[in-house]
């Protein structure tokens, strides 16, 4: 049985910015680049119901309290971040989610399982998820991006979610920003957001509405995991071992524009 969605010129967009192994492909210009996602006012992606489910062997790795090593630059968080995920996103039969900060894909795969069959997966880094994803169907995409670039690139007008999931810690006013620009009404925006503006060291969750409005928050510790994630790696107040200037990110992030004028 097949079905069709009509979506709007971020497809035609995406096409050019991710190939078939889903790594980064610049085209020819930043000129032509931009052409490219005014190209087309709508588009049909046909998808079948039967299709490949999505799967990453870092399912069933994560534990409780502790994070685990996906790849140099990637860990799984604690299991309680992705009961979390379970717990307060909706159940939603062929929602849309955004994943961001998507790793080695576990939290891709709960989002899929709770219905989001329609996935954009962002991260700067794509190590961990060629090494962990095992089955991807066309209907999950993966940007080699961190969120701010993606998002220079996505508008509000072109794409819109049902879902969308932080999983690294970002300020809260950043995340209410988000949830008002990218979220569909009746929508929610979850994320762990610094207890205090730009303290890297503790956070709390947050889901959001559409609004921007909270309408759950998570007390210090989830089970006996005190909530701490790696930081935004995109802010200039970043602290620790996990920000841009000591992780490759700023490195490969100036490797990518220097791409895209080429």
């Amino acid at each position: 049985m097949v079905g069709h969605k009509t979506i709007n010129s971020w497809l035609w967009m995406l096409m050019s910015i991710v190939h078939r192994s889903h790594s980064l492909v610049a085209p020819a210009s930043r000129r032509d680049f931009l052409d490219r996602i005014a190209y087309l006012s709508s588009s049909t992606i046909f998808t079948s119901s039967a299709e490949t489910p999505f799967r990453t062997s870092a399912y069933g790795k994560q534990e409780y309290t502790n994070s685990i090593t996906a790849s140099k630059d990637t860990n799984l968080s604690p299991a309680e971040a992705y009961d979390t995920i379970r717990d307060r996103v909706p159940l939603k039969k062929d929602g849309v989610a955004l994943d961001l900060g998507a790793g080695a894909g576990l939290s891709t795969q709960v989002l899929y399982e709770t219905g989001y069959t329609t996935i954009d997966a962002v991260d700067w880094s794509i190590a961990a998820w060629e090494t962990s994803v095992i089955e991807q169907p066309d209907s999950v995409r993966f940007f080699e991006l961190s969120d701010q670039e993606f998002f220079n690139y996505i508008r509000p007008t072109q794409r819109r979610y049902d879902a969308i999931v932080y999983n690294f810690a970002v300020n809260p006013e950043k995340a209410v920003a988000i949830a008002k620009t990218y979220l569909n009404d009746g929508g929610v925006l979850l994320a762990p957001c610094n207890d205090r503006r730009d303290y890297w060291y503790k956070q709390s969750y947050l889901l959001l509405n559409s609004n921007g409005d909270i309408v759950w928050k998570s007390q210090p510790e989830v089970g006996a995991w005190s909530v701490q994630f790696q930081p935004d790696v995109e802010s200039k107040t970043c602290t620790g071992i996990w920000c841009g200037a000591f992780n490759g990110f700023e490195d490969q992030r100036s490797l990518r524009k220097l791409k895209i004028k080429s």
